[in-house]
């Protein structure tokens, strides 16, 4: 049987039981170049109204996209005010859309604005679970959103997947769906591993390993470095040999110049196993950087980018190299190179145009 028969009769197993779900929508999915894209939310709302016999919430992102599309911006903000300023305008666009959208289908909607404090303090928890679930109950259609004009961690991280899990864990779904531009669940993360395999269907999670990595992951991503390192070397003890989680607790050790001989002997055991992983080669050649051993580092992440050729990290690494070398022509190469991949985040892409302009 195919993956996607596979998926398919699954869910239709599932639904057949399932009276409430949270559906979480992200920004790559309802944007286009120029904002929110109109026709998309359209779709979604019908989608939803029509669901028979389900009592739905919607977690949605988009807050910021819509606010560029009426400022006409045509890049992303780049600092946390810029951000924050965009959201504030998106937001009454965004549900305005919203509210249009479901009114076609005689569906009332109610915005619910919130930060991961608010479910971390037990009495604003309790206030949020009422208020939701009276919302349900009246057959209105809750449309939660990060409160991204005053909270900086969701806006900054894009946190919004774990919200929407908090979301369902708050009013009790049967069923949370993530509608994402990733093709589903992979092993590894597919942006650092191009031979990540996706996962047609997880039927039980008892993989304690696989927990305390992805668990690392987000700790990493949201920028709680202690955090990360204590999960990932406790991901280590499970198991010793995963070349993923070797990797990448020597890589977030190297970036920070901390205990680098340990995090080269990591990364080495981890391209024992996978020699050919760009990732792993790039990550080997940031430790020799972070070393001093310039040309060691550059030997490595050019190796690398035989792999990893749209990656911007690789390229930025190399950029960073050949300026320690004294070969500025070719750093600026490199660094322009990576404003150029579709993989550049916009905190990248204000850090390299800051080093071209300071030409080092």
């Amino acid at each position: 049987m195919s993956d996607c028969n596979i998926q398919l009769t699954h869910k239709a197993r599932i639904l057949e039981k399932t009276r409430r779900i949270v559906v979480k929508v992200g920004s790559s999915v309802l944007s286009d170049g120029d904002g929110v894209y109109a026709p998309r939310v359209r779709q979604l709302a019908t989608t939803l109204s029509t669901l028979q016999q389900a009592e739905v919430v919607l977690v949605t992102s988009g807050a910021v996209a819509a606010g560029m599309g009426a400022l006409n911006m045509k890049q992303r903000p780049r600092t946390i005010p810029a951000k924050q300023a965009a959201a504030a305008i998106g937001q009454i666009t965004l549900m305005a859309l919203y509210e249009e959208c479901f009114s076609r289908h005689a569906s009332r909607v109610a915005q619910i604005l919130l930060t991961h404090d608010d479910l971390a303090n037990r009495r604003r928890y309790l206030n949020a679970k009422h208020t939701l679930l009276t919302l349900i109950e009246s057959g209105v259609v809750p449309i939660v959103n990060e409160n991204d004009t005053v909270a900086v961690e969701e806006i900054q991280f894009g946190d919004n997947d774990n919200l929407s899990a908090q979301v369902a864990v708050l009013v009790e779904a049967d069923l949370l769906i993530i509608l994402s531009d990733v093709a589903g669940l992979y092993e590894t993360d597919p942006r650092l591993d191009r031979r990540a395999k996706r996962i047609a269907l997880v039927e039980r999670f008892d993989d304690h390993h696989r927990l305390q990595f992805l668990l690392a992951q987000n700790y990493d991503q949201s920028g709680q470095f202690e955090k990360a390192v204590a999960a990932f070397e406790t991901a280590l003890e499970i198991d010793p040999e995963d070349i993923y989680t070797l990797n990448y607790l020597g890589y977030i050790l190297a970036d920070r110049g901390l205990r680098l001989e340990e995090a080269k002997v990591m990364i080495e055991k981890a391209l024992e196993k996978a020699p050919e992983n760009g990732a792993f080669l790039d990550s080997l050649g940031w430790v020799y950087y972070r070393m001093g051993n310039y040309r060691k580092a550059r030997q490595y992440v050019e190796k690398a980018l035989q792999y990893e050729d749209t990656s911007a990290t690789v390229h930025d690494h190399l950029g960073d190299i050949y300026s320690r070398l004294g070969m500025h022509r070719s750093a600026e190469r490199y660094w322009k190179r990576a404003l150029e991949m579709e993989d550049i985040t916009p905190e990248e892409t204000e850090e390299i145009r800051q080093k071209l302009q300071d030409g080092r």
